[in-house]
């Protein structure tokens, strides 16, 4: 199963690593992808091939295994007739995660580590990856049967149990190879900086996130007893403790460390809190009088008005309809009425032709002012009507009028 790894800038500026062909350079990166949270997998190159050079048969990854394995980035062994691949200096370069189930694959032993730690040789000790027991708890029985293992070209299979030359110029060349890397140093233990957020942050937020964060702050990452102690600092303020804490992600973005978490908010005396008492109730507002603005619109009528006896007879339905069904249909009758009367008053049906012309004058001076094609149909009759009721005195019939009309 493929897995995420990460590719540090001086890979590319690596002199041994130049002298390999392009394909095996990339082979190096996809045996990363392929390896378990140890650096280990099978060494299988036609699998390898399929996995990593799918579109590309005509690739050589016997030949290319080779090669890395000659300069040093990986090693080639076998234990019990299986065969696999280390990645040299894997644990130094790269970081699984932390759900990644441990190796499955018996790791190797070189002679002069096997014989250590055996009690053989005094002087040496195993590499750091190595223990005398195994992930699965087997002992050191199996190890012995490791054997490394060179390319096709140079004896495969064969035994380098007594080629300690050998296996010297190849931990020099691998560690020649690390120091040409110009990689930077180890950073942080990025796993117990995991941990202490998961801890201690009430919104630790996605891993995935919460790990690119931690990835990209590890530069400026403090000493993780001060980082802890940001935490449990920021993690007992009351603002978090209430629930208004930031996800970890973005506090780690925002460097939090650095910061000092807000204090307690002041309680505010309990004289200086105003009694608000009950919300006041406004007045509750007086029915309107219809019978009454009906009576004071007909005494507003002008005694002469052309078709008085017609508004008149209007308006006295409109009281009926008020005191019936209430002052909304009442209002509407109003509104009816009177479009009623300027409409026929404004084609002459009902006398004073003279206030109908100079309505229209009205009319005619405001098209030419604003434009021929300006003013709508409605705004016209609006504006006719209006000035119609300007000439003839006519009030504005309704329930809410203006106050010189009131009863």
């Amino acid at each position: 199963m493929a897995r995420i790894r990460a590719i540090k800038p001086g890979f590319f500026f690596n002199e041994d690593l130049a002298g390999v062909p392009a394909h095996g350079r990339l082979l190096f990166i996809g045996l990363w992808t392929l390896a378990d949270r140890q650096g280990r997998l099978e060494d299988r190159p036609l699998r390898i091939r399929a996995q990593v050079f799918a579109y590309e048969p005509e690739v050589d990854v016997e030949a290319l295994l080779g090669e890395l394995a000659a300069r040093g980035f990986i090693v080639r062994y076998e234990v019990e007739g299986e065969r696999y691949l280390q990645v040299v200096n894997w644990e130094r370069h790269q970081r699984p995660n932390s759900r990644e189930e441990q190796s499955r694959i018996p790791p190797c032993w070189t002679v002069a580590e096997l014989a250590a730690v055996l009690g053989r040789d005094s002087g040496s000790a195993p590499h750091s990856s190595l223990h005398a027991q195994d992930e699965h708890g087997e002992n050191l029985a199996r190890a012995r049967t490791c054997t490394h293992v060179q390319g096709e070209g140079e004896g495969k299979g064969k035994e380098q149990e007594g080629n300690s030359k050998g296996e010297g110029e190849q931990r020099e060349r691998a560690g020649r190879a690390e120091a040409d890397a110009g990689e930077e140093p180890d950073g942080p233990d990025l796993e117990a900086y995991r941990s202490a957020v998961l801890e201690l942050h009430p919104r630790p937020g996605l891993p995935i996130e919460l790990e690119r964060e931690l990835w990209q702050a590890r530069g400026a990452l403090p000493p993780l007893a001060e980082f802890r102690s940001a935490l449990e600092a920021w993690a007992a303020c009351e603002q978090w403790r209430e629930g208004f804490a930031e996800a970890a992600p973005r506090w780690l973005r925002g460097r939090g460390w650095k910061g000092r978490p807000p204090g307690p908010r002041r309680a505010a005396p309990r004289g200086d809190v105003p009694h608000l008492g009950p919300r006041p109730v406004a007045e509750p507002v007086p029915e309107l009088d219809v019978a009454g603005r009906i009576a004071a619109l007909v005494a507003a009528l002008p005694a002469g008005i052309p078709g008085r006896e017609g508004l008149v007879e209007g308006l006295a339905m409109a009281e009926r309809a008020g005191a019936k069904e209430g002052p909304e249909a009442a209002e509407h009758m109003l509104e009816a009425l009177e479009r009623g009367y300027l409409g026929r008053m404004a084609r002459g049906e009902l006398g004073d032709v003279e206030a109908a012309m100079r309505a229209e004058q009205v009319v005619d001076q405001a098209r030419a002012m604003v434009g021929p094609n300006r003013l709508t149909d409605a705004a016209l009759e609006a504006m006719r009507h209006q000035a119609l009721a300007a000439e003839l005195g006519l009030p504005k019939l309704t329930l809410f009028g203006p106050r010189e009309v009131a009863a």
